[in-house]
């Protein structure tokens, strides 16, 4: 992936940050390995809760530089290092890194792991559109499309797969729709149809179509119209979508999105020995 692609996406989690966070990068301005951690707490934050991303996150650009990846989880600075006693969010990283941080727990302990149901690691991939890939679906009489407020957020919290009960999660939730691109369809009586966010890592996602309204087009408005507003700030749209998930791959295809070049990606959590799971 070009580091250019993902520039704006970094500026977005230092301005859009659920708390103080600290970015590292391997180099500027043409990096290719971001890590992303909790900033430090102020005494008089110390009771507040914990930020709603709780993990240390890392994110591969790698292109194929496995060295890059390499010398950073090396370096003195890397979360590896300085933060053994938490867990790290490791995102969006190539099939080459895998047996690369395989290596590297073998050798100074820990456990790459996920919360999947079968006990693998989640891959993705990556599809992306641009405004003239986009395709135009037009919202039928008697529908209408509304930006979600802080009155969706349980309405979120029950239909995202991944909110649990974790009650950091709503924090998150919270936050995205103060701050980033949303979309709510419904009827003209109020009927919520289905909803989709922008992701604190700038790819869109957690959409959910009601069942009674599902195999209508409805999911086709929802993108498309949460796409239309990124563009007025952003180039291009992305998508991270699980790779057993062909139905929504088909679905955004049809939208006007494609493939991203070697853009298959993991997902996983590293777990230091001090850590505690």
């Amino acid at each position: 992936m070009d580091p250019v692609k993902v520039f704006h996406e970094v500026e977005s989690i230092i301005k859009n940050r659920v708390t103080g966070r600290l970015v590292h990068v391997n180099r500027w301005p043409d990096f290719s390995v971001v890590t992303v951690t909790p900033g430090p707490r102020s005494e008089q934050d110390q009771d507040l809760p914990r930020p709603a991303i709780k993990y240390s996150w890392m994110m591969f650009y790698t292109d194929g530089h496995l060295e890059d990846a390499q010398e950073m989880i090396e370096s003195p600075k890397s979360p590896f290092n300085y933060r053994m006693e938490e867990k790290i969010l490791l995102t969006g990283f190539p099939q080459t890194c895998l047996s690369m941080l395989q290596n590297h727990t073998t050798q100074f302990g820990g456990q790459l792991w996920h919360k999947s149901d079968d006990g693998k690691f989640v891959n993705c991939v990556l599809m992306a559109a641009s405004k003239n890939m986009l395709q135009d679906f037009a919202i039928p009489t008697g529908y209408e499309v509304t930006d979600l407020t802080q009155s969706d957020v349980q309405l979120v919290m029950d239909t995202w797969k991944f909110a649990g009960k974790d009650s950091s999660m709503e924090t998150y939730v919270k936050h995205l729709i103060r701050s980033r691109p949303s979309v709510k369809l419904k009827t003209d009586s109020g009927d919520c149809i289905g909803v989709m966010l922008q992701q604190y890592y700038g790819c869109i996602g957690m959409l959910y179509v009601y069942p009674q309204y599902r195999r209508k087009g409805f999911a086709k408005i929802i993108i498309t119209s949460l796409a239309k507003t990124m563009f007025e700030i952003y180039s291009f749209v992305g998508v991270s979508i699980e790779s057993y998930n062909k139905e929504s791959m088909d679905l955004h295809t049809k939208c006007g999105f494609d493939f991203v070049e070697d853009g298959e990606v993991f997902w996983c959590y590293y777990s230091s020995p001090k850590s505690n799971k």
